[in-house]
């Protein structure tokens, strides 16, 4: 149980990029770039075993579009957790909009005195539907592989099921409010959630 709550707490005290999204299924235009400020709170849901305490969490991003319909980002935090993610659009009509991404996250925390190293592959898909000119709701679910190496130990892989719902309060730059919530599929099953927000400037 105990490296169960260590990995969780690493995960989700880190701000770990594939927990939040903050992103809707719109794309950026070519040459176009954002930046992004965030943070938020993360935890385990219910209580027992696989309760966890309400951590913080906060990440910087950058993200450009590459050309019609396919932009690419990074994101970090202070924590030592990075993400790398390309987003292609599948339909990018006047209210509705569908993306399809794929995304590595990097966490290198020290847990209990030993290095953890996480690489987290995952393929979000993203859905978002323009209620105003200046407001948009969007909806993402993915599902995660995530690799994990102690110091000293073999490779040990998990699979994780995460989903997110958030509003986007402008269009070039705003404020982006989301909930996510997720499930492990460890040796100990538990269930976690962030709520986020962030500040967005696109030029």
């Amino acid at each position: 149980m105990a490296p169960v709550l260590a990995i969780l707490a690493a995960l989700l005290g880190s701000g770990c990029l594939t927990v939040s999204t903050l992103e809707t299924a719109r794309v950026l235009k070519p040459d176009e770039n954002r930046f992004l400020v965030g943070g938020g709170t993360a935890g385990g849901i219910g209580t027992g075993r696989f309760a966890l305490p309400t951590q913080p969490n906060l990440e910087v991003g950058y993200r450009r579009g590459v050309r019609e319909g396919y932009d690419v980002g990074i994101r970090a935090s202070p924590y030592g957790a990075y993400i790398f993610d390309a987003k292609l659009a599948l339909l990018d009509d006047e209210k509705l909009a569908v993306a399809m991404g794929l995304a590595v996250a990097y966490l290198t925390p020290w847990t209990d005195g030993a290095r953890l190293t996480m690489v987290d592959p995952s393929v979000p898909l993203f859905v978002s539907y323009d209620l105003l000119d200046w407001l948009a709701a969007y909806g993402v679910a993915r599902a995660v592989a995530q690799f994990r190496t102690w110091a000293g130990h073999p490779t040990e892989l998990d699979w994780l099921l995460i989903s997110a719902l958030g509003l986007k309060f402008g269009r070039t730059s705003g404020f982006i409010a989301e909930a996510t919530f997720g499930h492990t599929f460890s040796s100990i099953p538990g269930d976690f959630a962030q709520w986020s927000g962030a500040l967005f400037f696109a030029f």
